[in-house]
């Protein structure tokens, strides 16, 4: 069983105080019997924007702890992640509604560190778990440089194919000034014929470029281009969802090179 939950109302649906919120009997749509609630349901859950009722932001999680209230169901709300608003849910109005469980989300096969991925605050945590994920994702030449003195270098590199990438995380929404030097830096270092990775010297002459800064934005985009070196604001959420195509779909080496590749490139 899934559920899709569409409001426009103020604080829904990251900052829910305690987690808990309600509709009336009268929002539920197509599907919804409340003599029939479930202790859990995997649910998207949509915010629309006041005036237009154009979608705002989307997330998915569950629903559960359901109670029968007169006229009102209550219930609590656990954020997985943001996503992309399915097409098919775009159009939605507000209210409850449920849907095929052939719309499969697959929140169920993420990590429980990917879960936290959107949520934490500890910016040691953010760059550990973002390493992890590249290597869940299938890249194993990936390398992280020690937090103890990292002043002016990136958090870590890596190569998949013919693509190599110095990669910095962050949880600054507003990090392009504070970063301007860091990053011509990163660049002058990709430049190079070898990039020295732990004492090891690593060829890159012929390899497709780029410096990613990996961030909470909801898509990852080109931010410039010096000479053959990409840079990329990367969103900890496209990686997330990549790491669900490779597990779920026949994506190959090539197939998985051509998207990292490609990534935030429109």
């Amino acid at each position: 069983m899934k559920y899709v939950m569409v409001t426009n109302w103020e604080n829904h649906w990251d900052n829910l105080r305690n987690n808990r919120t309600q509709y009336s009997l009268g929002m539920l749509k197509s599907g919804v019997d409340p003599s029939s609630l479930p202790e859990s349901a995997e649910t998207v859950f949509i915010k629309l924007k006041p005036v237009t009722k154009v979608v705002e932001k989307a997330w998915i999680g569950r629903s559960y702890n359901f109670h029968i209230n007169r006229n009102k169901i209550e219930f609590s709300v656990e954020i997985a992640h943001p996503i992309t608003c399915p097409d098919q849910y775009a159009r939605f109005s507000e209210g409850w509604f449920q849907v095929s469980d052939e719309v499969n989300t697959k929140s169920e096969l993420l990590p429980g560190f990917m879960l936290n991925l959107g949520s934490t605050k500890d910016w040691r945590t953010f760059e550990n778990d973002l390493y992890m994920l590249l290597k869940c994702i299938g890249i194993n030449d990936a390398y992280k440089y020690e937090q103890t003195d990292q002043r002016g270098k990136a958090d870590g590199y890596f190569s998949f194919g013919n693509l190599s990438v110095l990669y910095d995380c962050t949880l600054e929404s507003k990090f392009e000034k504070l970063k301007n030097v860091q990053i011509s830096n990163f660049c002058d270092q990709l430049k190079k014929d070898k990039i020295e990775v732990k004492s090891r010297k690593i060829t890159i002459g012929q390899h497709k470029k780029a410096v990613w800064i990996i961030t909470k934005c909801r898509s990852s985009h080109q931010l410039d281009q010096i000479d053959d070196v990409k840079i990329k604001e990367v969103s900890v959420y496209d990686l997330v969802d990549l790491y669900i195509r490779r597990i779920t779909s026949e994506l190959d080496s090539e197939g998985l090179e051509e998207a990292l590749t490609k990534i935030g490139q429109g």
